[in-house]
């Protein structure tokens, strides 16, 4: 999981880690116990309305974008990104 792995080797950057599915979101908690500069929060990638407009430098997704309206989640994607910030994702 990319998450785990970024907050493990920067660990001076905050990690948010999301998915849809609230199981996956505590599998995620489980994985990142002891891990303080990481949260693990259920949120629908089409509407990220709980993050500002340029929250983070770096958004990744494993396999999330072919479940979802494709148009809405890259919209929600690159309004949650800081400018110059970058994409990293498997469709």
């Amino acid at each position: 999981e990319p998450s785990k792995l970024f907050a493990t080797e920067l660990p001076d950057l905050h990690v948010t880690c999301t998915d849809v599915a609230s199981d996956m979101v505590e599998a995620a908690r489980r994985r990142t116990a002891g891990l303080p500069h990481v949260t693990c929060e259920v949120v629908d990638m089409e509407d990220m309305s709980q993050f500002a407009s340029s929250t983070f430098d770096l958004v990744t997704c494993s396999y999330g974008y072919m479940f979802v309206d494709l148009d809405k989640a890259l919209a929600e994607t690159r309004r949650v990104l800081r400018p110059g910030g970058s994409l990293l994702s498997t469709y």
